[in-house]
């Protein structure tokens, strides 16, 4: 769960497609980005429009034995996601 990184000014769009594209490479079972210039972007991954809807969206996973990375700007609040 990767939250928009919302501190990158003129290049924000272009940099945030570059992440994207880095994480292609890997072989995660699901990848969502959360927020931001992630909606202006071209991916196959999960695209959610802020945290409150990550935090339900991974609610409704029911994940167990599993590892979940969260990272995002300070902006975006992923820390939502973790609050029952």
């Amino acid at each position: 769960m990767l939250g928009a990184m919302k501190e990158l000014g003129t290049n924000s769009v272009e940099e945030h497609q570059l992440i994207a594209n880095i994480i292609e490479n890997y072989n995660f079972k699901d990848v969502v980005l959360v927020g931001g210039d992630f909606e202006k972007i071209t991916h196959p991954f999960i695209y959610l429009p802020n945290a409150n809807a990550a935090r339900e969206w991974l609610q409704g996973q029911g994940f167990t034995d599993t590892y979940i990375l969260v990272k995002g700007s300070r902006g975006i609040q992923m820390e939502k996601i973790l609050v029952q």
